[in-house]
Formats: C-alpha cells, structure tokens, sequence
C-alpha cells in the first residue's frame, strides 16, 4: 500500500471510544477532519485542533495506519497487518497523517516528555520509524502553552468562514496600521469579522504573545499566512 491508496477511501486504523460517562475525553472536530473523533489525550486533541487552523494542512487523517517496524509496510488496520505478518509482528500507529498543500504528506505523534523518558518500547519505536526515513513530526506538551492553546482554539472555527466584500473592505482599511482589538472593536468591527480576518490570514498577530483579547496587536497580513503556519512541519 502508499500513502495514495490509503488516503482514498480513508478509514481509521482503530477507533478510539469515549470511556464511560463521567470520564472527561478529548475530541478533535472541524472542516480538514471527518467527522468527530475522540483522541487519547489533550495533547493529541491540540495537534488537530492547530492542524485545523495551520493553512498547510489540507486534510486531517486521525489514526491513519499501522506500521509493521521490521518491514516498514503499513496497512489500513491491525487486521490486516497480522494477515501478512502474524500476531507477534511490531506494530506502531501514528495519532495522525497530514496531507499538505505541496503535495507532500506527514505523519504526526503526539506524546507527552515523562511518557516518552519512561518508556523504552517507545523510544525504540521513534527510533525505528526514523530509521525509516518518513516523514514524520513527534509534538510534545511543551510546544503548546496554555494561551497558545487557548488561542488556536478561539480562532480555528474561523478558519473557513467567509467575510462579505463590505467587511473585507473594512478590515483591511482599519488595519493600515497595527492597532489593538480593543481599539477596532470600538470602531465598529464585529469579533467575526476580527477572528474571521485573522483565522482566514487577512490579519496577522504574534499567536504566542500571550491570550487573545483587546490588547492583542492586529495588523495587516499583505497575503502572508506565515503567522498561522504553527506547526513544526
């Protein structure tokens, strides 16, 4: 199998449940991704939820596949992995499989750092996948603040709304020059069309300057995403 024939027709590796009721879960959700999906962890629910907002990312694959470490060949489920290489075989499945907008593609791992130092198998695995020459990106906690969090989850439900060309015209002519979203609330924008311009990247701010809100700084983007390009890729 390559990476074309399991994006098309794509289906889950494995499901993840939501377990039992009282129990907080995770999910990760939006226009990239299909449906609602449950996710192990905060962290994992985080890396989607930026892969939503990031302008490179075209399509979100939660789950995407399994590895078998000795060979290298990857399937679309645990099933028909062991069919070819039995129950005993190596296996490993990545949180995600990112299509980007170069017609390139990248696996993604989301694990926290005390997770990663106490467990041996695991390190063995990035390892091997390394060794394997994918492309792939291990993300940890410590690349997420807590206002960076708050921040791409205020703005990634933007991400695809559409400003009229009325509200178009005013952004841009109220930002010639970089003013605070206090003051251009004042003036008259909405919060749609503010959160709007920056998710969609007519406007640009520092995503990690601390919690979005009226002291924010908001300029012109002069067409650059490169703000909104926050995953390491």
């Amino acid at each position: 199998m390559n990476i074309d024939d399991l994006i098309t027709g794509f289906e889950p590796a494995r499901i993840i449940y939501r377990r039992g009721f009282q129990k907080k879960y995770n999910q990760v959700a939006g226009e990239k991704i299909d449906g609602v999906q449950i996710t192990e962890s905060e962290l994992e629910s985080n890396i989607g939820e930026a892969a939503g907002l990031d302008p490179r990312v075209e399509r979100i694959l939660h789950q995407p596949c399994v590895f078998e470490l000795n060979s290298g060949r990857f399937y679309r489920s645990r099933e028909h992995l062991t069919q070819h290489h039995g129950s005993k075989a190596k296996t490993y499945t990545p949180d995600y499989l990112f299509v980007l907008n170069n017609a390139r593609h990248c696996f993604v791992e989301g694990k926290h750092t005390g997770l990663i130092s106490k467990s041996e198998a695991f390190r063995k695995k990035m390892q091997r996948v390394k060794e394997l020459g994918l492309p792939f990106c291990l993300i940890t906690e410590e690349f997420f603040s807590d206002d960076f969090v708050r921040n791409i989850r205020m703005l990634r439900p933007y991400a695809h709304k559409i400003l009229s060309i009325d509200s178009m015209r005013k952004v841009v002519t109220s930002t010639a020059q970089e003013r605070s979203i206090g003051e251009l609330r004042a003036e008259g924008l909405s919060q749609f069309e503010l959160m709007t311009g920056i998710a969609r990247g007519f406007l640009k701010i520092n995503m990690r300057a601390g919690a979005l809100g009226p002291h924010t700084k908001v300029s012109r983007s002069h067409r650059s995403t490169a703000h909104l390009e926050i995953l390491p890729l």
